[in-house]
């Protein structure tokens, strides 16, 4: 296929053993991607992908050190230097078990809201002209999530986090990108 980036499905066990199969019924064995398309269907996990080094080291695409979050980083900045990508639909190659749900921290949810800061900037210097509101609805929802989850959470921490969530979806204008107005993201959305 003369590609960059191979994505392969998997399957997900989490501590309760649950199964979810990523593979939608009825999907083609083999799905080809290119430009914009390449960064609405990938899955921001890194172990399931075969990268190019070439293109890792030409574009200086790195993780970030000590944070969550950062295969999400690294997946689309790589996605976003590349111009093709296959999607091997029946092709399982991992089965990945889920960490403990106990174990977010304060820390990991303020990481995973600095990454979405991140990748929105990557968004506009690229000049995505997808639509990203369902990327980072979905980010937000996953950081509230995240915010249930952690034992012993303090008030002024919870406050903090919403604070931060509320900063970030007024300046990337979630409601505005909901609606459609793709020229809107790039010509700009920050106030």
């Amino acid at each position: 296929y003369d590609v960059d980036v191979v994505q392969c499905n998997h399957i997900h066990k989490d501590d309760l053993n649950t199964v979810y199969r990523k593979i939608p019924e009825g999907e083609k064995a083999v799905d080809s991607f290119s430009g914009d398309e390449i960064v609405q269907h990938i899955s921001t996990l890194v172990w399931d992908k075969i990268f190019k080094r070439s293109v890792v080291i030409e574009n200086d695409i790195a993780f970030v050190e000590d944070s969550f979050g950062e295969d999400d980083l690294f997946a689309i900045e790589y996605c976003l230097n590349v111009s093709g990508m296959v999607k091997l639909n029946e092709y399982h190659g991992y089965v990945y078990y889920g960490g403990h749900l106990s174990s977010f921290s304060l820390k990991i949810i303020l990481d995973k809201i600095n990454i979405s800061y991140t990748t929105y900037e990557l968004f506009k210097k690229f000049n995505t002209s997808f639509n990203v509101s369902n990327y980072f609805h979905g980010g937000i929802n996953m950081v509230i999530g995240m915010t249930i989850l952690v034992e012993n959470i303090k008030l002024k921490d919870i406050s903090l986090i919403l604070n931060k969530l509320y900063d970030f979806e007024k300046e990337i204008d979630l409601e505005r990108l909901k609606q459609g107005d793709d020229t809107f993201i790039w010509q700009g959305a920050l106030r």
